[in-house]
C-alpha cells in the first residue's frame, strides 16, 4: 500500500515532466525523459525486475554501484519517459559510509542544504517516517537530489527528483 501511494505520487508530480532534458545525467548518461528501452541500453541490460502501478513503470536492478558503493537502483517512467530515479544503499555493507557519500556529492554539486525531514514524504516520495539526517542538492533548475539517512534501518536512500514539479505540486 505504502509503494502504490509513494508510485501514485510520483505520477501526480511528474505528470509534466516533459521531453529529454539536456544537461544533468542520473547515471552511465541517463538523462530525465529518456525512454525504459534506452535506460536498459544505457544500463548494459542489466537484470532487472519490473512492476506497472498507476501508470509509472518501475524497474528495479538489485546490484549496482554509484558513487563509490553497491546499492539497489530504481527507475521510475510515466509514459515510457524517466521522471525519477533511487538508489538504496546498506550501511551495513563495507563499500558505503554516509559520510563518503555526503562528500563525493558534495565535491560534485556543492555544499547541501540541511531539509526539514517532515517535508521528506513531499520531496522524494518516502513515506518510512522522518530519517535522522535529511539533505539536499540543487542541481540545475530542473533537478533536486535529496538523501535521507536512517540509522536504525541502515539505509540510506537517494533521491533524484525534477524540482519544478515538486514544488509546483507542493501545495495540492
Amino acid at each position: 500500500m505504502k509503494r502504490m501511494a509513494a508510485l501514485t505520487l510520483a505520477l501526480l508530480i511528474m505528470v509534466c515532466a516533459g521531453g529529454k532534458a539536456a544537461g544533468f545525467s542520473f547515471r552511465n548518461g541517463v538523462t530525465w525523459g529518456m525512454s525504459r528501452g534506452e535506460v536498459l541500453t544505457a544500463e548494459g541490460q542489466p537484470r532487472y525486475e519490473s512492476e506497472r502501478e498507476n501508470g509509472l513503470d518501475v524497474i528495479e536492478i538489485d546490484r549496482a554501484e554509484q558513487w563509490g558503493a553497491d546499492c539497489a537502483l530504481e527507475y521510475l517512467f510515466y509514459r515510457d519517459n524517466l521522471v525519477m530515479g533511487r538508489l538504496e544503499y546498506d550501511t551495513r555493507s563495507d563499500s558505503v559510509s554516509v559520510e563518503k557519500l555526503i562528500a563525493t556529492l558534495t565535491e560534485r554539486y556543492g555544499a547541501p542544504t540541511e531539509l526539514d525531514p517532515a517535508r521528506l514524504a513531499e520531496i522524494s516520495l518516502d513515506e518510512d517516517g522522518a530519517p535522522d539526517r535529511f539533505l539536499g542538492w540543487v542541481i540545475d533548475e530542473q533537478t533536486l537530489l535529496s538523501l535521507a539517512e536512517r540509522k536504525e534501518e541502515h539505509s540510506i536512500k537517494i533521491v533524484v527528483s525534477d524540482i519544478r514539479e515538486t514544488v509546483g505540486t507542493a501545495d495540492m
